[in-house]
C-alpha cells in the first residue's frame, strides 16, 4: 500500500466520480466534512456556553 503522502499528492481525473480508485473518496471530500463537524461542534459548544 502507498504512503498517505504518496496517495494525496497524486493528481486526481477532473471531474471524476472518484478521485483516488482504491478508496472511492475525494480528500477534498474528507476535509470538507471535517470541517463541517468541527463547525458544528464549535457551534453547539459556545451557544452551551453562552446559556450558562
Amino acid at each position: 500500500m502507498a504512503p498517505l503522502k504518496e496517495i494525496f499528492n497524486e493528481k486526481p481525473t477532473v471531474r471524476s466520480p472518484q478521485c483516488f480508485t482504491p478508496f472511492h473518496i475525494c480528500p477534498i471530500d474528507v476535509l470538507a466534512a471535517l470541517l463541517e463537524g468541527l463547525l458544528l461542534s464549535q457551534g453547539t459548544r459556545s451557544s452551551e456556553g453562552d446559556r450558562d
